[in-house]
């Protein structure tokens, strides 16, 4: 099964009707018997609502990993299935505002926003970036605090321009880089220039077409060659060139109104260009070439599966 809805829309609607309703923890006797009914007229009925419950299972278990502490027995009753998938999308969202609540600059959800720092160099930040300064007569620093941001930093040799992120820096004096914070580390690009990366004591020199990356308790790692996908997001475009399916859903899910969930996270490999500002058509694409079916719960929720 491919495109979008293909199957059949109207049944297919019809059963996440009944799984949200069956899920609520309101349903009552005649809603039970109803779905038998319902269940009994046809086969195709039947695999709908199989599919169904089958994302539902796959969405419980993303609201799951999002939770802190069990809600208390006095309110686990009443909760609606509506409410529980409005914890899935709330998440990102809430974590967004936190970010942005201690950031001196950002980028809305979906968007890329240029920048013009105090001292004349320009930055531009990704879909959801945030970053937070810091300028003072010796030193010019600042602070990724979520995201991928690329900076065009004005020539000032007095005054390093350091980029901090993960507990380690990128620092340049005049020169053109990007630098993103993701879940595997941090991940430096210089376009122009020099950058010294550092963490702890180790210390590693990048030239212009030269990548580095740092984890958390991870050492540097430096590499040459001009990758040509690291800045297309400035652009519009993700070029992604035999990399994991889930990879670039996830990267999708980043710029998309609301949140793409994929289930079965096999081991395809995919390449092309997608246009950033259009990323339904994006999931179009995809469901055509990789045979993967596109079905939107809500306005909020598009779930890709096979």
């Amino acid at each position: 099964m491919s495109g979008l809805e293909q199957a059949n829309p109207s049944v297919d609607s019809v059963a996440r009707e009944w799984v949200l309703k069956l899920a609520s923890g309101h349903a009552t006797a005649e809603d039970t018997a109803g779905v038998r009914a319902w269940l009994a007229e046809s086969p195709t009925h039947r695999s709908a609502f199989k599919r169904a419950k089958a994302v539902w299972h796959d969405a419980r278990n993303v609201e799951h990993k999002f939770q802190t502490k069990p809600a208390s027995r006095r309110y686990k009753a009443p909760l609606l299935a509506a409410a529980a998938l409005a914890g899935i999308l709330l998440v990102p969202i809430l974590g967004h505002l936190w970010v942005v609540g201690h950031a001196d600059y950002h980028s809305p959800l979906g968007q890329v926003n240029e920048v013009a720092l105090p001292d004349g160099s320009t930055v531009w930040l990704d879909t959801g970036a945030a970053i937070d300064i810091s300028f003072t007569d010796q030193r010019r620093d600042v602070s990724l605090l979520k995201g991928r941001a690329f900076f065009a930093v004005a020539p000032d040799s007095s005054k390093p321009f350091r980029v901090e992120a993960l507990g380690g820096s990128a620092t340049a004096v005049g020169t053109a880089y990007s630098v993103a914070l993701e879940r595997s580390g941090v991940s430096v690009a210089v376009e122009e220039g020099h950058v010294r990366i550092a963490k702890g004591a180790s210390e590693v020199t990048l030239a212009a077409g030269m990548q580095g990356s740092w984890s958390e308790e991870g050492q540097l790692s430096a590499q040459t060659g001009e990758d040509e996908t690291t800045d297309s997001w400035r652009h519009g475009r993700l070029i992604v060139n035999d990399r994991p399916l889930a990879e670039l859903i996830d990267q999708l899910d980043r710029y998309h109104r609301g949140v793409i969930l994929l289930r079965d996270r096999g081991e395809v490999h995919v390449s092309g260009q997608f246009d950033l500002r259009r990323t339904d058509q994006a999931l179009q694409a995809l469901a055509l070439s990789q045979g993967l079916h596109v079905s939107n719960w809500t306005p909020w929720l598009t779930v890709l599966s096979r």
